[in-house]
């Protein structure tokens, strides 16, 4: 039987700060969402790295959420033109 990895990785309240910044108040920058979640400043690539999958995962669920949004609205200004 095959474990799923997503399932049995437990993240740290700071990973979760780093995730929730990330596509919050630091806007994408990881840098920034790294310090704000208290991680040093030169450790970001690090975090980065160990969040590779959760970090994937909700780029995709970000994505999925808008893509019908910006479909609309690109295609009322299309027709507007």
């Amino acid at each position: 039987m095959l474990i799923d990895k997503k399932q049995s990785k437990e993240l740290s309240d700071k990973q979760k700060t780093f995730l929730s910044t990330l596509f919050g108040e630091a806007q994408g920058d990881p840098k920034a969402a790294a310090e704000l979640a208290g991680y040093s400043p030169t450790s970001y690539p690090k975090v980065v790295q160990g969040l590779k999958d959760e970090i994937l995962e909700r780029a995709e669920s970000v994505l999925a959420a808008h893509s019908p949004k910006l479909q609309s609205v690109w295609q009322m200004r299309l027709t507007m033109m």
